[in-house]
């Protein structure tokens, strides 16, 4: 063997070894990157939950954090406060999946996606929920809510008693990734 054939054999591999080095940094760059992503996502759900059960749990303590977000609407009953309490709980689950959806931090996110809009369908069509979300969440959230919102009204438009395709749900493509 030459000499610079040996010298050029130890220059591939000694790039080839950089090469690999820096891949594997950036691989586990990005998986640390998503779980401390998802850690964070599981941290703040749970904190929720802990409000959410503290504030349902005190009836007072529903007014007064009701009063201070919707201070246009202290005159509400204690039912309604409890339901706009409710959206905000409940879109605050939802929020997190769509984000896991979005950061393809879920395992199956095209099921996950299609149970999400499934979730939202109902949802969308209650002023107090759409209200909460309008005011509330992140605009790229909000978005995606309105569009299963039109979606899910014009779907109830074009279903008729007598059509034998009357299914709501036909339409399930993917729409966060879009």
């Amino acid at each position: 063997m030459e000499p610079s054939t040996s010298n050029d054999i130890s220059l591939l591999i000694s790039f080839l070894s950089l090469v690999s080095s820096i891949a594997l940094a950036l691989i586990l760059y990005y998986a640390t990157k998503k779980i401390e992503t998802q850690n964070f996502s599981n941290t703040l759900r749970d904190s929720w939950i802990q409000i959410d059960g503290t504030i349902l749990s005190n009836e007072r303590l529903l007014i007064e954090i009701d009063d201070l977000l919707h201070p246009n609407k202290k005159s509400s009953t204690i039912e309604e406060k409890r339901r706009r309490w409710l959206c905000f709980m409940i879109a605050n689950t939802l929020s997190v999946n769509y984000n896991g959806i979005k950061h393809k931090l879920l395992p199956d996110p095209k099921a996950s996606e299609e149970s999400l809009i499934h979730s939202l369908e109902g949802l969308t069509q209650h002023d107090e929920f759409m209200e909460i979300v309008k005011y509330f969440y992140e605009k790229d959230f909000r978005d995606f809510c309105w569009k299963i919102h039109d979606r899910y009204k014009l779907s109830i438009k074009s279903v008729s008693p007598d059509s034998e395709n009357n299914n709501v749900h036909k339409s399930k493509e993917a729409i966060i990734s879009k």
